[in-house]
């Protein structure tokens, strides 16, 4: 998938991430290392933009993790065509199809976690404006 992955604008969005060819479901699309920011280095991670992109690796002990690739540039949806699964022994998140992908078409996770969670508060507790 890498070569055939690229960055396009959304209205209303921003940035997107799409790929020139079909996806199968169950491919990893991206298999993204994550700069690690620690519990020492939360604060600093969340008073700053950074913090729009990147995941929770553990929310009780607050870790974040920006990652690296395209990671951090997928676009929320509900329902999402892609979910993530991160691997903390690893410091690394991989993007997976939930259904088959077609080319040129938006690849989008749920940053609420379920595919089909319809909740806006990220974008809420963020001040943002929730474009579906």
């Amino acid at each position: 998938m890498k070569g055939a992955l690229y960055i396009k604008e959304v209205k209303g969005k921003g940035r997107g991430v799409f790929s020139s060819a079909p996806i199968v479901a169950g491919d990893i699309v991206e298999s993204c290392k994550m700069l690690v920011f620690h519990p020492e280095d939360y604060d600093l991670s969340t008073a700053s933009f950074l913090i729009n992109y990147s995941f929770f690796i553990d929310r009780d002990r607050n870790i974040v993790g920006l990652a690296s690739g395209f990671g951090s540039l997928y676009n929320h949806a509900a329902p999402a065509n892609a979910t993530h699964k991160i691997y903390k022994e690893y410091n690394r998140v991989d993007i997976v199809a939930l259904r088959d992908i077609a080319n040129d078409e938006e690849i989008c996770i749920n940053y609420h976690g379920a595919f089909d969670d319809p909740s806006t508060s990220w974008f809420d507790n963020r001040g943002l404006e929730y474009h579906p």
